[in-house]
């Protein structure tokens, strides 16, 4: 899928952080850690990670060593997946040899199984 939009990582948090947010703690209540909205806040103000911003969604990655990892992503779905292929080239760009996915099971039907992921891990989880 080419939209014709090229998205790159917010460059200016002060102005895209508004727009950001509510998809942002929309991906935090299905999120399979603890994290919450002054993590997200603290590790992009550190530059550990990337804010992407689309105009019906957000997303946040995070470079480990030479893993780059989708952390959260919230909105329209057909915007992040209009995202993707500029995030796998900011991932490149960073020296990234794999790019992985957590989140819920739907992200295993979504774009990214046609684009070569593969599904590698589940997670089970019990409250008490």
């Amino acid at each position: 899928m080419d939209s014709g939009v090229r998205y790159q990582p917010s460059t200016n948090l002060e102005k895209d952080w508004d727009a950001a947010q509510p998809y942002l703690e929309q991906a935090l209540e299905g999120a399979a850690d603890s994290n919450n909205i002054f993590d997200v806040m603290s590790a992009l103000e550190r530059r550990v990670a990337f804010l992407w911003v689309g105009e019906r969604s957000a997303a946040v990655t995070v470079m480990e060593g030479d893993t780059y990892t989708l952390w959260l992503a919230g909105g329209a779905m057909d915007e992040i997946e209009a995202m993707w292929p500029d995030v796998e080239n900011h991932a490149r760009g960073l020296g990234a040899a794999k790019v992985v996915v957590f989140g819920r099971k739907g992200w295993a039907r979504s774009f990214l199984q046609p684009a070569g992921f593969v599904h590698k891990w589940s997670i089970l989880e019990k409250q008490l």
